[in-house]
């Protein structure tokens, strides 16, 4: 996994773990707000996956964007 973003997240060990765990199969580590309440996201998401990155919105297109860049243009 490639992060291209540096992973500041606030959270437990055991929390940061889990959320590496979560996207270890993703081509890059989604950027993740230093100001997320990791603990609260990681039990919404145990409810609802939608709260998820989706695998394909983490790999770049041949000019080398995200999907995410694409739709910020």
């Amino acid at each position: 996994m490639k992060s291209q973003h540096p992973i500041q997240m606030q959270g437990s060990p055991e929390a940061i773990t889990r959320v590496k765990k979560i996207y270890e199969n993703h081509a890059e580590f989604p950027y993740i707000s230093p100001e997320r309440d990791i603990d609260k996201w990681l039990a919404e998401i145990e409810l609802k996956s939608s709260h998820l990155v989706a695998k394909r919105n983490m790999v770049r297109t041949e000019e080398g964007l995200l999907p995410g860049h694409i739709i910020l243009l």
